[in-house]
């Protein structure tokens, strides 16, 4: 494992500078997607190479959601959603046996809370049957195989990261399966590919200013 000290505002910049002297032909609104893009994937290979195993996936997500609520595509509200473990509405117990009380008050919270969820307290007890047979499939985690009840999992009803809350809320022994495909959709699968250790590129961005330690 290689680590360094954390990352400062100059080597930012300095990662900044590499990107940019990559050449793209691409025009300028594309081009600015095309350096945004390569330099989320040089940060991510970077930040990876001094990571344990167990905290990739942690920081690939955290990555991902930051992009997210920086482009305005979801709200920081919807993160703390998916990441609040006391984000639940103070209701009755689970009208439906599938569903343990946890989930059912997190289920009333996203409905009270969010309008995309609006009706998913209703949902899921006026159609108990059809979402527990979906909740317990294997591929509930993968809904483009396996669709949703009555289009809940289509991109124009919910994006990658509602559908992520919302798999999250019912079923979280799940999550971790559920957020290398939500990375996948989003990023791309090459960031499921962590970089293996290499001592040369690891030499290579390194400098006087930001030197490494190797255990």
């Amino acid at each position: 494992m290689c680590i360094r000290d954390s990352p400062s505002l100059e080597w930012y910049i300095e990662l900044y500078k590499k990107v940019l002297e990559t050449s793209s032909e691409a025009g300028t609104e594309d081009k600015l997607d095309f350096y945004k893009s390569k330099f989320t994937y040089v940060l991510f290979t970077e930040i990876c190479r001094a990571l344990l195993e167990k905290d990739k996936l942690p920081f690939t997500l955290s990555l991902l959601l930051n992009i997210l609520v920086t482009d305005g595509a979801n709200t920081i509200e919807e993160v703390k959603a998916l990441v609040d473990k006391d984000f639940a509405a103070e209701v009755p117990s689970s009208p439906v046996n599938w569903l343990s009380d946890k989930a059912w008050q997190k289920v009333c919270r996203l409905s009270q809370s969010f309008d995309c969820f609006k009706e998913l307290e209703v949902e899921v007890t006026g159609k108990a049957k059809e979402w527990e047979a979906v909740c317990n499939s294997q591929d509930f985690i993968n809904p483009i195989k396996n669709p949703w009840p009555d289009g809940w999992s289509d991109p124009e009803k919910l994006n990658p990261l509602q559908r992520l809350i919302l798999i999250n809320t019912v079923r979280p022994e799940r999550f971790t399966e559920a957020s290398w495909v939500f990375i996948a959709e989003s990023l791309g699968k090459n960031f499921l590919e962590y970089p293996p250790f290499s001592l040369e590129d690891a030499y290579n961005s390194s400098s006087h200013k930001t030197p490494i330690l190797l255990i």
